[in-house]
This record gives structure tokens, C-alpha cells and sequence, in this order.
């Protein structure tokens, strides 16, 4: 298990939010080297941004077109989240697609794939779908 501790940068300073247990737990360590890495904290999808997603869009794409919720899913993420990918490889250069999860999608990732979800369903299906602010969950 590699721990984790939450910290901020205040005018250049680190200032970790549980120096205490932060501190333990160096002090837990036998003489050893260790890597230390900060990378800045993304603020993942809200649960009111799932909540939403699966309640609203796909609720309604899934009965719009008859498919289960899941299939639904699979099927934006494939439209929305598509990566393109070039390797090289012995038989020259191959492109393969890998799709990303809504899970990685940080809170303004995941605003403009459900905006992207709205206009293609408005576009596409003729299915108008509320704002999060124009829904009771």
C-alpha cells in the first residue's frame, strides 16, 4: 500500500492538512530512500454529476431507443471518450482506440461530455434533455 497524504502549497510552503499523521508514519520508516512525488489534486466527477448523468441522459436515451442503461453508456462513452492511438509496430504503424472511463473525468471533463451528450441527443434523436438545474434527483 502506498500512502497518501493531502497537502497545499500556501505562498511557496507545503502545508500538509494531517502533518501528525504524516509524521508518524515517516517516523514508522526503517533508514531507507524513498521517491517523493506531489502532483496536483484533480477534483474527480461530482456524485451529483453521476447522479445526474444516470438519472437524466441515459434514463432517457435508454427509453428513447429502447437500449439498457448500460448499453446506452457504453455506447456516449464510445462516441464522446474515443482516443485515437498510433504504435509502431513490425507491421508499420497501427491505430487502435481505447475509451476512457467517466470515471477518470475530472468535474469540468465531465460537464462537457454531458453537454456533448445533450446536443447529439437534441441533434441526433430529437430528444431534448434537462440541464442538472432544471431536474429534482
Amino acid at each position: 500500500m502506498i500512502p497518501k497524504f493531502t497537502c497545499k502549497t500556501v505562498k511557496g510552503r507545503l502545508i500538509l492538512n494531517d502533518k501528525k499523521t504524516f509524521d508518524d508514519y515517516v517516523r514508522s520508516l526503517n533508514d531507507s530512500e524513498f521517491d517523493l512525488i506531489l502532483k496536483e489534486k484533480k477534483s474527480q466527477r461530482s456524485l451529483n454529476q453521476n447522479s445526474y448523468y444516470w438519472a437524466v441522459p441515459i434514463r432517457l436515451i435508454s427509453e428513447h431507443t429502447g437500449h439498457t442503461p448500460y448499453e446506452v453508456h457504453e455506447l456516449l462513452k464510445s462516441m464522446f471518450l474515443k482516443k485515437h492511438l498510433d504504435i509502431d509496430t513490425k507491421e508499420g504503424m497501427q491505430k487502435f482506440s481505447i475509451v476512457k472511463s467517466t470515471t477518470s473525468l475530472n468535474t469540468k471533463e465531465m460537464e462537457e461530455y454531458l453537454s456533448s451528450v445533450r446536443m447529439w441527443a437534441s441533434m441526433d434523436l430529437s430528444l431534448s434533455i434537462p440541464e442538472p438545474h432544471e431536474v429534482e434527483l
